[in-house]
């Protein structure tokens, strides 16, 4: 157990591979949830529920042998281990279900990005000769193409990739503050209707504003992920070899 909340420690620099990207993320999710929880407590009618949550059986003895008040240097008088759960909670639905994922395919998010920024100029650069069909079933089939163009060539987990790894891993740090981004307004919106609920105004303005904060800052960030890619997709295009099996890809789809 005290191994498991080692890995709760935050964690700075940019991520090595994806699967370490999504480890950050959910930790980030469970220290905003933390926050909010935190938050949520200063409410009484919302600090009833969750002194009540705390009297369900094993939630007592949870944190006993988790030793959260040595393992997280938190008082439990102050965050008590029902936020911590919640929190865990929020952390693992985010890692087991890539949540970001899923709000990404619900809004088109990375579909648009990898579209209009990867697979078109990749597809232009290769000198593909192709018909109004395929280029329409760029979008389509933009998961095949996308491995078979891009990471084939920009895998985090190759050790002799054709793009350059620090491009790589600045592209991977770029995704992963702005999904964090993305999930954190998720986070304080949803908390934004817990206070809506519980009829408290100012938590609702500081849940709301915070959550207006998280789209300011992926609306720049959007920027930022368009600069990272660009050389990722010049070193491919740059490539005679990549550039000759790529214009195959996209003639065959």
């Amino acid at each position: 157990m005290d191994s498991f909340f080692r890995v709760l420690t935050p964690f700075f620099g940019a991520p090595k591979n994806y699967q370490e990207m999504l480890w950050k993320i959910a930790v980030a999710d469970f220290w905003l949830t933390i926050i909010c929880t935190f938050l949520l407590r200063y409410d009484p009618w919302i600090d009833g529920v969750f002194k009540r949550l705390e009297e369900l059986p094993g939630l007592k003895e949870f944190a006993a042998l988790a030793k959260l008040p040595q393992i997280t240097s938190v008082d439990l008088a102050t965050v008590s281990v029902v936020n911590v759960v919640i929190a865990l909670a929020v952390m693992l639905f985010s890692r087991t279900t890539r949540f970001h994922d899923l709000i990404s395919d619900l809004f088109g998010i990375r579909a648009r990005f990898d579209h209009a920024n990867i697979l078109l100029p990749l597809a232009l650069t290769s000198g593909a000769k192709m018909n109004a069909r395929q280029v329409a079933n760029i979008k389509r089939d933009r998961s095949h193409l996308m491995r078979d163009t891009f990471y084939k060539y920009a895998s985090s987990t190759k050790e002799n990739a054709l793009v350059d790894k620090h491009d790589i891993d600045s592209a991977l740090e770029a995704w992963t503050l702005y999904w964090v981004a993305l999930e954190g307004l998720v986070i304080f919106a949803a908390c934004a209707l817990v206070s809506a609920i519980a009829a408290s105004t100012w938590l609702l303005i500081l849940f709301w504003s915070v959550s207006m904060a998280f789209l300011l800052f992926m609306h720049f960030r959007y920027a930022k992920l368009e600069r990272r890619v660009e050389p990722e997709v010049q070193q491919i295009a740059g490539n005679a070899e990549a550039n000759d099996a790529n214009r195959q890809v996209f003639e065959a789809n």
